[in-house]
């Protein structure tokens, strides 16, 4: 068999294989997978505001949290996603798929083909908080000084050179280690705690300047003047992975 479906508008769009290069594969379980992170030192960093060296701390303990919570693997694309009609896909040079709500990412997941097996979903915020790590980990395989990085990820991600714009970027714009979009859009993720219920969102966006990547903001249901998972916004859309 030649394998058409590599070409024309099936392969350019959907994913049907894990091993497609809009896939990253991130697993928390591997051997020193959150060692970088839990071994760094605020005291000798070079960040001397105090309430910056507070959030460092509080993402560290977030961490820590993460890595207790033993997570298994999971595939994340390395676009934003984008939708023609109703199918959601992953391309470079399209427009980022705002003003859905929570709950539409949800349906959009279930209904998305599963690849080899594997269903969508919106990632948690465990899971997101274990993309971080990676990408901490490889910004520090690609020369990046250890300080530069924790800011970046957990302070002030302006390195990243998102903010202030008027209009978000089309997808596939400026590549960090690999992946694509990051302070372009915020991200609607899955809550872990079904007692609290609602959802969170993650990271900044191309016109919110003072959130980092490891910004969360919890949102519920029926909190008064909070957003509602039927509520879009124009800076977020759905955090989508593969989980193994």
């Amino acid at each position: 068999m030649i394998g058409f479906g590599k070409f024309g508008k099936r392969g350019k769009t959907g994913i049907y294989s894990l091993k497609d290069e809009r896939l990253k594969f991130i697993n928390p379980g591997e051997y020193g997978f959150f060692d970088k992170v839990l071994a760094y030192d605020v005291k000798n960093a070079r960040i001397n505001d105090f309430i910056n060296i507070v959030e460092i701390k509080c993402f560290i303990e977030a961490v820590r949290e993460v890595q207790n919570a033993e997570l298994t693997a999971f595939w994340a694309p390395i676009y934003a996603p984008s939708l023609e009609g109703d199918k959601v896909f992953f391309e470079i040079g399209k427009p980022p798929a705002f003003n859905h709500p929570f709950n539409f990412w949800k349906e959009k997941a279930e209904e998305m083909p599963a690849v080899e097996g594997r269903k969508w979903i919106v990632g948690s915020e465990y899971r997101y908080y274990a993309f971080l790590v990676h990408l901490f980990n490889k910004m520090l395989e690609n020369g990046w000084e250890i300080d530069k990085a924790m800011k970046t990820v957990a302070i002030n991600s302006e390195e990243l050179e998102y903010f202030l714009h008027s209009n978000p970027s089309k997808t596939g714009s400026k590549e960090t280690c690999g992946f694509y979009d990051l302070l372009n859009c915020r991200k609607f993720l899955t809550c872990t705690n079904k007692d609290v219920g609602g959802f969170w969102l993650g990271s900044g966006s191309y016109y919110r300047n003072h959130y980092p990547l490891a910004n969360l903001e919890h949102s519920t249901e029926w909190g008064k003047g909070e957003l509602s998972a039927d509520e879009g916004v124009d800076d977020v859309l759905g955090w989508l992975i593969i989980p193994m």
